[in-house]
């Protein structure tokens, strides 16, 4: 049986075949963070970061909306954010 896996595995990189695109993306967003922000009068927009932990997802997260608050006092609007909470997409927590 070892010696079969080892071949399939083989023939898998000889024709350069790699995984279905549906596994490579699982391993880049165990866990995704949702929020939402607004930038002056503007309307709401909804976005989301993932992450391979729920730890990295938030850092991710906190990272982009202060670069996104960043960019909306330099310009003299308001900011405002909704956090939405972290999930697993594939069901797992």
């Amino acid at each position: 049986m070892k010696k079969l896996i080892g071949i399939i595995s083989v023939a898998f990189v000889g024709l350069n075949v790699g995984l279905p695109a549906q596994a490579i993306g699982t391993t880049g967003q165990d866990i995704v963070c949702g929020y939402k922000y607004k930038v002056g009068d503007s309307g709401w927009t909804n976005g989301s970061i993932g992450g391979t932990t729920r730890q990295n997802a938030r850092l991710s997260r906190t990272q982009i909306l202060s670069g996104l608050e960043t960019e909306a006092v330099d310009s003299g609007e308001s900011f405002d954010v909704t956090y939405l909470g972290c999930r697993d997409p594939y069901g797992h927590n």
